[in-house]
């Protein structure tokens, strides 16, 4: 009797195990969702995806036509019928424009698109509670169903669109999801499996055309199962019903073809058959393509190149014994059962969508996020590889325990190196992968990174008014700033305005952009050493401009533009144009630029400045990019060029801004620490390949000290890690005296735990003190502790 009561309890813990692990992983992986959705930018899809099912929603509710709030204008926006986008099914986001309209469509643009991004989230975290299922069902095992959810989650690229890929993310979830149903209608062919299989599977295809794959596969299952067991008619007609279903409910959520279903239907596949939407050249191993232009290769090598390397290794393996299984059994004609028929049909819902890309090279673009859907299957047959790696060679402990190590700690570095670029995780590229990326390959073709420069500009420069300009024109990253920033920056769409300049490199980090001699790199945002966006800060101040054209606008000559009175006249063959300046004016660079009706070149024209009529200095101006000179007071301009019917030129003076400054390594006498102080020097010597460390894991209290010459007006303090970016300060206090006896404390602003930047105050020692670092077993480590003070001073 006792031990039929020990076995009892055994059982009881096991079953009460089985229950309690998953929902409290599930419950964990919902809480890192509830923390993180709100640290990612707008990708530059998503207006339109919202634009989409406002029209929707519009053509569904004609009374809203004339609604105008500050962020929706339907008058503005297309009829359904002449909308562009009108393929594109919204189904999935009505409930978010139905939050809209409940809210009177009220909701600040930052608080829609914090909606969308947990919405997107939640999607894929029900998703993954299905795919637990889904591999339970196969595997009948929690443990290994768990397993198979971390495969899921795990993949950097998947986890980071999980949060705000509205297009892609929702299409593999409702993938996902669709094919749960389909296994289920495979195993038992029932009318309410058959019911929520056709409908899951409709919502799915409304998304994105790509559902109507599972619908396929699961038809092709079933006739092959129906003639397999001999039932052929009985299968034939769940087939046949599930099709009709499967159609009817897509045409009821699908406003395209309610006027004309079999007109809009065909138009939809026409459509995303061979897309054209897309012109845009794609960065593809160092060579620019158009989309349609492609290699047949392209899919393939960003699946593999994003993948992490040992689900690559397990896929592998998964697929070589599924298909051995079914091989052996389709020679020896062993009956499939239920689950290889399942398999058969999870195997084809992979397999379809990249044989239709090998052979028919539709168009492709920003790598193979269009096909991100099949990744939950990758996952399922790479934990099918783990099963049988580990089960093939049971007796032998050694491979066991060598085997779930190796992928025990592939999952924990990938863990690690998601962690550690969190929120850039859309970056990844595996470790083999990332060294041929630079050059070669699309990065941040979305933007989104964008959020995190803007939020970098806003910590580090606190005026009230900031001018932003963006390469590639977009501002709608400035919406997910908070209310306070949101009104200090301001979008600006001529670069000339702008305090800052934010350049994404969406292919070649080298590219230039065409205002940067204005301006100074501050900062880049980077990613295994691949730059996804640089931050500008404006270098050059512009003090003047003005234009003079000949043949036909002005035909005067003499005339005043901008502040210069310009005088004309002819010596041999070239025009020359003599500038009067109103007011003097110090400039350091000159910008000359001629409009498109110009018909000569840069080199043919010479620009001179002057403080008088005598002293003429010649700018070299043999390129269109402004041209830097020594600093010098300027009252003349004179400008030779070739006399020619027509030309239209705009001249431009600039003048270096006032920076705050570096502080020398002269101007830093002393640093001392509470660790490890005889190796203080080296974080004050101006060598970045030295650096000083407390040689001990991080303790509350631990302080370093530096002293300066004299008494500055500090405004910022830079600490580099070097390549140890775990070493970095934990909850770090500042303080700052002008005695060393009376301490300040001020408060700081740092982003990413290396640039601190504080309200300007005097100060001669400057104190580092760690706060709370409870949760930290890093050492503290300072390669360069620079110091910045105000340029006024």
């Amino acid at each position: 009797m006792k031990k039929e009561r020990i076995l009892l309890t055994k059982d009881t813990i096991s079953h009460s195990f089985a229950i309690v692990i998953p929902i409290l992983f599930f419950a964990a992986f919902l809480i890192y969702g509830l923390c993180v959705y709100k640290h990612y930018g707008i990708s530059w899809d998503e207006p339109i995806e919202r634009d989409s099912s406002l029209i929707t929603y519009e053509y569904t509710h004609p009374v809203i036509k004339d609604w105008v709030t500050e962020t929706v204008n339907f008058k503005e926006l297309p009829d359904f019928e002449d909308y562009h986008y009108r393929y594109y099914g919204t189904a999935i986001q009505q409930p978010l424009v139905w939050a809209e309209s409940h809210n009177g469509f009220q909701m600040s643009y930052h608080d829609i698109y914090e909606m969308r991004h947990l919405y997107v989230f939640l999607l894929f975290w029900l998703a993954s509670i299905i795919f637990y299922l889904l591999c339970k069902y196969f595997f009948n095992s929690w443990r290994w169903a768990l397993l198979g959810v971390v495969f899921l989650i795990i993949s950097p690229r998947i986890l980071a669109d999980s949060f705000y890929n509205i297009k892609d993310l929702v299409g593999l979830s409702l993938y996902l999801i669709t094919a749960y149903f389909g296994v289920k209608m495979i195993e038992h062919p029932m009318w309410w499996n058959m019911i929520l299989f056709a409908f899951i599977g409709a919502l799915c295809t409304n998304a994105r055309i790509v559902g109507a794959i599972v619908i396929a596969s699961c038809l092709i299952v079933l006739i092959l199962r129906g003639f397999a067991d001999k039932t052929w008619r009985k299968y034939l007609v769940y087939a046949f019903l599930e099709g009709v279903l499967s159609l009817g409910f897509y045409v009821m959520i699908t406003p395209i073809t309610w006027v004309n279903p079999v007109k809009g239907i065909i138009d939809t596949i026409k459509t995303f058959s061979d897309y054209g939407g897309y012109e845009g050249p794609i960065l593809f191993m160092g060579q620019y393509y158009r989309p349609s232009d492609i290699p047949f290769y392209y899919l393939p090598l960003w699946i593999i190149m994003t993948t992490p390397l040992f689900l690559q290794l397990l896929l592998g393996t998964g697929l070589v014994f599924q298909v051995k299984n079914m091989y052996i059994r389709v020679i020896r004609k062993i009956k499939f059962e239920g689950v290889t028929w399942n398999k058969l049909f999870l195997l084809l819902c992979m397999i379809i969508p990249i044989i239709y890309v090998v052979l028919f090279s539709p168009t492709l673009y920003n790598g193979w996020r269009h096909f991100y859907f099949i990744y939950p299957f990758m996952a399922f047959f790479a934990l099918l590889g783990c099963r049988e790696l580990l089960g093939k060679f049971l007796n032998l402990k050694w491979w066991k325990w060598i085997s779930a190590g190796s992928i025990g700690g592939a999952i924990l570095i990938t863990m690690f190196w998601i962690i550690k670029n969190h929120p850039f995780e859309y970056i990844y590229f595996n470790p083999i992968a990332r060294n041929f990326v630079e050059g070669s390959f699309e990065k941040d073709y979305w933007g989104v990174s964008e959020y995190a420069a803007l939020k970098n500009i806003a910590m580090y420069d606190t005026r009230d008014h900031i001018k932003v300009w963006c390469s590639e024109e977009t501002s709608m990253c400035v919406w997910r700033l908070n209310e306070s920033d949101q009104r200090r920056v301001e979008i600006v769409e001529d670069p000339s305005e702008a305090d800052y300049l934010i350049h994404l490199y969406v292919g070649d980090t080298n590219e230039r952009f065409e205002r940067q001699h204005m301006f100074q790199r501050l900062r880049d945002i980077t990613v295994d050493d691949i730059v996804l966006c640089s931050i500008f800060e404006r270098e050059q101040q512009r003090v003047i401009s003005s234009q003079f054209v000949n043949g036909g606008k002005y035909g005067s000559k003499a005339y005043l533009s901008g502040s210069i009175q310009w005088i004309y006249h002819k010596d041999e063959e070239k025009d020359i144009w003599t500038g009067l300046l109103k007011q003097p004016v110090t400039a350091d660079m000159v910008w000359t630029k001629l409009e498109s009706e110009s018909s000569f070149a840069y080199d043919e024209i010479m620009v001179e400045v002057a403080d008088n009529a005598e002293n003429w200095y010649k700018v070299n101006n043999e390129t269109y990019y402004p041209q830097l000179f020594d600093e010098r007071k300027i009252e003349m301009l004179r400008i030779s060029l070739p006399s020619t019917a027509q030309y239209d030129i705009t001249i431009e003076l600039y003048s270096r801004r006032l920076e705050d400054e570096e502080i020398s390594e002269s101007d830093v006498i002393t640093a001392q620490a509470s660790d490890n102080t005889a190796a203080a020097y080296f974080a004050i010597d101006n060598d970045e390949d030295t650096y000083w460390t407390t040689d001990r894991i991080q303790k509350r209290g631990m302080f370093f000290e530096s002293v300066l010459r004299r008494e500055q007006i500090l405004t910022a303090v830079e600490l580099t890690l070097g390549n140890s970016t775990w070493d970095y300060p934990r909850n770090l206090q500042l303080e700052v005296s002008c005695d060393g006896k009376n301490w300040t404390k001020v408060h700081a602003v740092t982003q990413d735990n290396q640039l601190y930047i504080l309200e300007p105050v005097k100060a001669q020692f400057i104190r580092l003190v760690l706060g709370n670092t409870e949760e930290t077993m890093s050492f503290w480590r300072i390669h360069e502790m620079k110091l910045y003070i105000s340029g006024d001073e």
